[in-house]
């Protein structure tokens, strides 16, 4: 029963036209990103070129090792759902360095403001107002393990604040691997291909205390894979580069079940510990490990009907169609015009697609940027499929420095 006390503005912050079985995690800011670059790409973190190393704090931190040495830092700015809450918005910060060919080290730290919220007794008397936010740190580190392979981790840790008697803590460890080979190499044309994967998140659950007791649920364990085809053409005396990339992410935690119901087929039934009844899936209240391992098998198929004893029935084969649903799909494309080391120019698209059943995000985005003597400035928006998806009109703005020293 405790799975379904969940603090409404953590189901905001993903969709608040979730249609059926979506699932919901607290923290929500550690699955998001505020990069102008990264949201321009729908997203893709677990799979980048050498110009662009934001992946590592939120998708592969092996990103980080590329073989060169390097100084970057970033600022990013995006406000999110400003349709429905005018204050809120997501910041983030970022430094990275390449010490050597094969060390890599870099921070990041999130700050999600959800805006000021008012608290109220049962009785709707005003108790006090707060501003709801969630914060985070981590630190990278990526090692090149040789031409072709490497691997980096990240450790975070991540506070929330819903009000004076909802706040918690949680620490997590991101892991990841990169492969990177080039295909063709010649005076006019190079070509490469990438590929990474990222396990990002991977920590205890979010604890909730309120008086009389708590409530718990898990932060947005995520795994990723993507690849990327990269093109260089030389133009005078610089290179047109194309990048074509695809990513398949999925949370790594429990599908919520469908519960057994009464013989009204209205109310759920509740076992002798007070806990409601699992039908179809699995119990979602579970810790951490299992509930990654069954994330993948625990589907309780999205159609189907109860029968007169109140247990779901599902469907033929839409357990397993439930499974597939649960892959989020991100397609991008970069054209970047390097016109001489201290200049170029570029522009990023994406295409992000989420199931109806999971929340039904789905977004077109764009992004362009200018890079002059190392700083880049970038700016993302995205245009959301269905006119009132609180998605729609998202912006991100990033300001930044990157230079390679060999």
């Amino acid at each position: 029963m405790k799975r379904f006390l969940v603090f409404p503005f953590i189901i905001l912050a993903f969709n608040a036209l979730a249609q059926f079985n979506v699932i919901t995690t607290a923290l929500p800011s550690l699955g998001l990103n505020a990069d102008a670059q990264l949201n321009g790409t729908a997203g893709i973190g677990s799979v980048s070129d050498e110009h662009s190393i934001q992946g590592a704090f939120s998708g592969n931190p092996a990103i980080l090792a590329n073989g060169s040495k390097y100084v970057s830092f970033n600022l990013n700015h995006t406000p999110w759902g400003r349709s429905l809450i005018p204050e809120r918005s997501m910041n983030s910060s970022q430094i990275a360095f390449g010490i050597n060919k094969n060390h890599a080290f870099g921070a990041q730290f999130d700050y999600f403001q959800f805006g000021r919220f008012s608290f109220s007794d049962q009785f709707g008397n005003f108790i006090s107002q707060s501003r709801i936010h969630e914060l985070s740190l981590q630190l990278n580190y990526a090692f090149k393990l040789s031409p072709y392979w490497s691997i980096g981790s990240a450790i975070k840790y991540a506070t929330a604040n819903y009000g004076q008697t909802a706040r918690t803590r949680v620490f997590a460890l991101d892991l990841g691997a990169l492969y990177y080979k080039e295909l063709l190499h010649s005076d006019d044309l190079k070509t490469f291909i990438r590929w990474g994967a990222g396990i990002t998140n991977l920590g205890n659950k979010a604890v909730f205390d309120y008086p009389g007791g708590s409530i718990s649920n898990f932060i947005p364990i995520t795994m990723q894979t993507g690849a990327m085809f990269s093109a260089l053409n030389k133009v005078g005396n610089g290179w047109l580069v194309n990048n074509i990339s695809y990513q398949a992410s999925k949370y790594l935690v429990p599908t919520p079940p469908a519960y057994k119901l009464d013989s009204t087929l209205r109310f759920p039934l509740h076992d002798g510990n007070g806990d409601f009844i699992v039908s179809s899936g699995k119990n979602p209240d579970v810790p951490v490990v299992q509930g990654v391992v069954q994330s993948f098998y625990d589907a309780p198929g999205i159609t189907g009907s109860y029968n007169a004893s109140g247990d779901w029935e599902a469907t033929a084969g839409q357990k397993m169609s439930e499974e597939w649903n649960e892959i989020i799909h991100h397609f991008a494309h970069e054209i970047r015009l390097e016109l001489s080391e201290n200049f170029s120019l570029k522009m990023r698209e994406g295409l992000f697609l989420e199931a109806n059943s999971k929340g039904g995000r789905k977004y077109f985005s764009f992004a362009p940027g200018i890079e002059l003597y190392g700083f880049r400035f970038d700016y993302s928006r995205w245009i959301a499929f269905g006119g009132n998806s609180i998605l729609r009109g998202t912006q991100s703005f990033s300001i930044g420095y990157h230079r390679k020293f060999g």
